[in-house]
């Protein structure tokens, strides 16, 4: 969230000092990560318009633009091997993957995750109302119950047929250890004969 006077703060900073211009981008960008959370091509495009003001060229914008990402991009560029290059292709590159995760997600749990984010969810915006949204989640939520109740069923006579089994093996394994004791006590006696 750029207001006029932060860029105006930003720019009278820097007095033309391109390290200034830096810092104050720096001090921009963790303000707008603080306050908001917008996608990768909305940040950069906001790092590019500050840097601008700031007096930055354009390897001091990719910089900071790299800086200022989440760890998760950050990490992202890493295996991408896209830090040399530029910002508009790692831009690019970062919109792809955050397209592709947020397509890789149920519909409940991105439905949970806005609720938790926006309490105050605007209704006409969304076209459902607060008690079909719960309506939703409650029988999204009803058949995993009861797959549950199955999975511990499942699971509890999983665990029944191991103990069965285990001693089952632990009396075959008594029964051979007598017998090769009876052996080894006959073979003794019968050398000592």
């Amino acid at each position: 969230v750029a207001t006029l006077t932060t860029i105006q703060a930003i720019g009278a900073r820097n007095g033309g000092n391109q390290i200034g211009g830096l810092n104050t981008a720096g001090e921009f960008c963790n303000k707008a990560r603080a306050e908001i959370d917008m996608g990768v091509e909305e940040f950069s495009t906001r790092i590019k318009k500050v840097g601008k003001l700031a007096g930055m060229t354009p390897e001091q914008q990719r910089e900071q633009f790299i800086r200022s990402l989440n760890p998760i991009n950050q990490y992202n560029i890493r295996m991408m091997a896209k830090f040399e290059d530029t910002q508009e292709n790692i831009t690019r590159a970062l919109a792809e993957v955050e397209k592709f995760t947020l397509s890789q997600k149920n519909a409940l749990s991105s439905l949970l995750v806005f609720l938790a984010a926006n309490p105050y969810i605007d209704t006409n915006k969304s076209g459902m109302t607060r008690t079909e949204i719960l309506d939703l989640i409650k029988t999204a939520m009803v058949p995993s119950e009861s797959q549950t109740a199955q999975q511990n069923a499942d699971l509890q006579s999983t665990i029944k047929s191991l103990q069965e089994t285990m001693s089952r093996v632990t009396k075959t394994l008594d029964n051979n250890k007598k017998s090769s004791k009876k052996r080894a006590e006959d073979t003794a006696i019968n050398r000592f004969l």
